[in-house]
């Protein structure tokens, strides 16, 4: 976007030299101008000079400028898998007739504990639960919308005796499709520099316990986390935060 706005608007800077009318400074200095006695400027009395610093001008941000302006990504416009890479890292998986963890809580099945995964819903019956999930009882059919690399996933799958079901496409639309039930909401967070999170890690904090939320990816820069984020020491870093309603939300962003 910045490609196209800012060499628009220098575009428009350069078009007001070619005339007097062209911009407010010109018509100020006109007026001036009269007032000291020297006379009104005519219309066209910078044009000689305005069409070659003009075409000057428009030669440069066609050519030049673009090389020089930074890309900008959205999430907005590009959705969150754009800009946190996110696709090969949120997974469905299914809880079937030989998985261990029928009958256990999520907190008694140990799976967050033991594999870096997240669970971020479990869907039961059509039903979607969104956090807290630890006192969640878990059963045959049941469907946990989970955050965590392939290789978690199948040895979660290996030794709990589940089944990954098609990737879920983590774009804007969908997450507010999967996450909509309730008030459910997907934030980016920006930690400031007086943040009380600064030198903890998520473990320390017992985020997901005290917030009922689960930090999705971390991004450090140009470096995007998104493995063993419990273990990782926060600064002025942005991160994804999947969290139930606006209420929970707005306590993370003031504690």
């Amino acid at each position: 976007m910045s490609k196209l706005l800012i060499p628009l608007s220098y575009a428009a800077i350069l078009g007001g030299v070619i005339t007097i009318i062209g911009t407010s400074t010109n018509i100020l200095a006109s007026g001036l101008s009269e007032k000291l006695g020297y006379g009104e400027f005519s219309i066209f009395l910078i044009t000689p000079i305005g069409i070659p610093v003009f075409f000057i001008g428009l030669f440069y941000l066609t050519f030049i400028a673009p090389k020089l302006l930074p890309d900008r990504k959205s999430v907005n416009n590009n959705g969150l898998d754009v800009d946190y890479d996110m696709k090969d890292y949120v997974s469905e998986i299914i809880i079937t007739p030989r998985s261990s963890l029928i009958g256990q809580t999520l907190r008694q099945s140990g799976i967050q504990r033991k594999f870096d995964v997240d669970v971020l819903e479990i869907i039961h019956n059509d039903i979607h639960f969104p956090q807290p999930l630890a006192d969640k009882i878990l059963s045959l059919g049941d469907i946990l919308l989970v955050r965590g690399s392939k290789e978690d996933l199948l040895q979660v799958r290996d030794e709990r005796g589940v089944d990954i079901l098609a990737d879920v496409k983590f774009d804007k639309d969908e997450i507010e499709k999967e996450l909509s039930f309730g008030e459910d909401k997907v934030a980016e967070v920006l930690i400031l520099s007086n943040s009380r999170l600064i030198s903890s890690t998520l473990k320390d904090l017992r985020f997901r316990q005290r917030y009922n939320a689960t930090v999705i990816a971390i991004r450090r820069g140009e470096e995007l986390l998104r493995e063993r984020l419990g273990k990782v020491r926060l600064k002025i870093w942005g991160f994804i935060v999947s969290t139930r309603t606006e209420r929970k939300l707005y306590w993370i962003t003031n504690n």
